[in-house]
């Protein structure tokens, strides 16, 4: 989300410059944020688990994640 925000900032500087303005304060943001969602499939119905069969969170694998942030942000110009 940091990275989204300097992001947004970023081009509301250039817009401002360019209309030969100076960016004033944030007024407001949104953001929006997209994430994948994991899930797990256990190799036999629940039913037919029993003490000894180990619990799914053992069989899970370290995995990279990639979220997605949009920011929507509205600057004051001076």
């Amino acid at each position: 989300m940091e990275d989204a925000y300097h992001h947004a900032r970023a081009s509301a500087e250039t817009l401002a410059r360019a209309g030969g303005r100076d960016l004033g304060v944030l007024s407001y943001a949104t953001i929006d944020i997209v994430e994948p969602h994991v899930f797990y499939r256990a190799a036999r119905p629940m039913a037919a688990m029993d003490k000894t069969t180990p619990a799914p969170t053992e069989e899970f694998t370290p995995q990279t994640v990639t979220v997605t942030a949009h920011v929507n942000a509205v600057f004051v110009l001076k």
